[in-house]
């Protein structure tokens, strides 16, 4: 199971499961399907799943198609996207369905656009299934199916790599680690938003945890934490609701403080591979 979302995350996420399973069954007759030969992902005893396509959304947003199938007789299906990532960079998005013995349905994954990448640029999208029991949950497999789609074939393109900023501010970098300050700004909610871009260059599993922010000195109960497979990267985001920013009076924020921790992925009480108060002048 897969740790890496935030709380704030998993909360966006939930919010759009049900606009999901509405575009579920009917796909955008306006988007554009990249051209990608439809394949057979999965093909078990109990179930099936193939991928139908890559769809572009007229937002800049793309959908990954999916046929997915229940071949029981008799127990209702749980699939679920436990991992995505493009070129090892880790992705958000989201897949729940339930299907009963013997029905199939079409799913679109969706994946939002980004100021920081364009889909479009990925060579090798990982997705990571997972298929239980509605009845018995606790009777997981013990390997979730792993699915690559190369949508520029298998041996074309390059890896998408982020460009440095000007307004990066590196914050924390060892030889097997790297943490970035990408900027903070209010979102058309009056949310204050810090973003981040994270970098696991090592060999094991990280883990990444930012705590006891503070805003103009103020402290605001929050925590970003974030786990990452060797050679994994990502984007994130720590959110200040707007009733915390209210609350504290802040307008504006001219300074800003918080806890970086690195630690062992799988044991975080080892050593610490960073331990800092970070401030910044967002």
């Amino acid at each position: 199971m897969k740790r890496h979302r935030s709380a704030a995350i998993l909360l966006a996420l939930a919010l759009s499961v049900s606009a999901c399973g509405q575009k579920a069954e009917k796909r955008a007759e306006t988007a554009e399907t990249t051209a990608l030969e439809p394949f057979t992902a999965a093909d078990r005893e109990m179930y099936s799943i193939a991928v139908d396509g890559i769809q572009a959304e007229e937002d800049g947003a793309y959908a990954v198609l999916v046929t997915l199938k229940n071949k029981t007789a008799d127990k209702t299906l749980k699939f679920s996207l436990e991992h995505a990532s493009g070129d090892k960079l880790v992705l958000d998005s989201y897949l729940g369905a339930e299907l009963a013995p013997g029905k199939t349905v079409k799913e679109n994954i969706e994946f939002r656009k980004s100021p920081y990448y364009a889909f479009s640029d990925f060579r090798d999208i990982r997705l990571d299934f997972e298929v239980e029991d509605e009845a018995d949950p606790l009777a997981r497999r013990d390997q979730q199916d792993e699915v690559h789609i190369y949508p520029h074939g298998g041996n074309s393109g390059t890896r998408f790599e982020r460009q440095t900023k000007k307004k990066d501010k590196v914050i924390a970098e060892e030889d097997t680690f790297k943490v970035v300050f990408l900027g903070g700004e209010f979102n058309d909610r009056k949310n204050y938003l810090m973003h981040f871009y994270l970098e696991n260059n090592g060999a094991k599993e990280m883990r990444f945890a930012i705590d006891y922010p503070s805003l103009n000195g103020k402290m605001i109960a929050n925590v970003m934490t974030v786990y990452l497979e060797p050679g994994e990267r990502r984007f994130d985001t720590l959110r200040f609701s707007k009733s915390k920013i209210e609350e504290n009076q802040i307008t504006a924020v001219h300074d800003a403080a918080f806890s970086l921790k690195v630690t062992d992925g799988k044991n975080i009480s080892s050593a610490l591979l960073f331990d800092d108060t970070i401030r910044l002048k967002p």
